[in-house]
C-alpha cells in the first residue's frame, strides 16, 4: 500500500509544473471548513481553518490543458486537548460554466467555475472521543469538487467539499467557504 501510494505521490509532483505552467496567477486561499462527522464537530468545534496554495482564476473554455490544475490545502484545528492537521495536494480538471470567453482577461475568465480533483493526504490527529482517544500520522486520498466564483484575474470565492480516506474510523471529510487573493503571476 505504501509503494502505491508513494507512486502516485510522484506521479502527481510531476504533473504539476503542468497545472501551474500556463500564464496564470498563483494565490493564497483562506477559508473556513465545517466538518460533516457529528463527533468530531462535538470534540474540536463546528468550525475550522482552512487555507491552501493554487492557481487563481478560471481557463478559457476552449483550452483543453488550460484546465488542468493542481492544488495544495491545508485544514487546522486545535481545541480541548484535541487536534487536527490535514494537508492534501490534488490534481484535477478546471471548467469554466456557461461556455463562452466573455469577461475574459488575460487568458481568464471572470465568472463561475467548476473543479473536480484527486490526490493525496497527510493526515495528523489526536482526538479524545467516545470509546477512547484515536491519534495518528497517516498517508491517505483526497478527492475534491470546488464550485467558485473568479471576480477578474485575482479574486475567487469559492465552495469546496473533501473527502478524505478513512483513518481509525475517523472521517475528515466537510464544506470549505474560501476566498483566493493571486499574488503572482507567471
Amino acid at each position: 500500500m505504501t509503494k502505491r501510494i508513494i507512486t502516485a505521490a510522484a506521479g502527481l509532483l510531476a504533473l504539476t509544473p503542468c497545472a501551474f505552467a500556463q500564464g496564470n496567477n498563483l494565490g493564497l486561499e483562506y477559508g473556513i471548513f465545517f466538518p460533516s462527522d457529528s463527533n468530531l464537530r462535538k470534540a474540536l468545534g463546528d468550525q475550522w481553518v482552512s487555507f491552501g496554495l493554487g492557481r487563481v482564476g478560471t481557463p478559457r473554455a476552449n483550452r483543453g490543458r488550460d484546465n488542468l490544475q493542481s492544488n495544495l490545502n491545508f485544514i487546522s484545528k486545535d481545541a480541548n486537548g484535541n487536534r487536527i492537521f490535514l494537508a492534501a495536494y490534488s490534481l484535477g480538471v478546471t471548467r469554466p460554466l456557461g461556455g463562452d470567453d466573455r469577461g475574459m482577461r488575460g487568458g481568464q475568465v471572470s465568472g463561475l467555475f467548476f473543479s473536480l480533483r484527486g490526490g493525496i493526504a497527510y493526515q495528523d490527529y489526536a482526538v479524545t472521543l467516545p470509546g477512547g482517544r484515536r491519534s495518528g500520522k497517516k498517508i491517505g486520498f483526497n478527492g475534491n469538487a470546488e464550485l467558485g466564483y473568479a471576480l477578474g484575474q485575482n479574486f475567487v470565492i469559492s465552495a469546496r467539499y473533501d473527502i478524505f480516506s478513512e483513518a481509525d474510523g475517523l472521517r475528515f471529510d466537510g464544506l470549505s467557504l474560501s476566498v483566493a487573493y493571486g499574488l503572482f503571476r507567471f
